[in-house]
């Protein structure tokens, strides 16, 4: 998840959330999407110039989502999000595998990486 574990961190509000960070190859345009089970809201902010404006999704269009969200959801109930009944969650056996075979080796790459530096 873009919020928790990525680019998004200075978008999270504390309250159920998802977000999407994105930026433009050459930093002219980066915007962040984020909601909540109750609101969704786009940030994006563009340079129509040829400089690099050095910013990204993660930066200036997680901030001000945060602002403006924190804000607007200030005196509301912070709800969970929920699953339709009518979706069903099924895990292949073989997928899962290959997801713990990769994260594994993962942190064996790190862990080797740390004893290394």
């Amino acid at each position: 998840d873009a919020v928790l574990h990525g680019t998004g961190g200075g978008a999270y509000i504390g309250r159920p959330m998802a977000g999407k960070t994105g930026t433009t190859d050459d930093e002219h345009d980066a915007w962040f999407v984020g909601y909540t089970p109750d609101m969704i809201t786009a940030v994006w902010i563009g340079d129509d110039t040829s400089s690099n404006a050095g910013y990204t999704g993660g930066t200036i269009p997680a901030s001000i989502w945060k602002d403006f969200m924190s804000e607007a959801l200030r005196n509301t109930q912070a709800h969970s999000f929920s699953v339709p009944k009518s979706v069903q969650e099924e895990i292949e056996r073989n997928r899962a595998q290959e997801a713990l075979t990769k994260q594994k080796s993962n942190q064996e790459q790190k862990d080797k990486d740390k004893t290394q530096g």
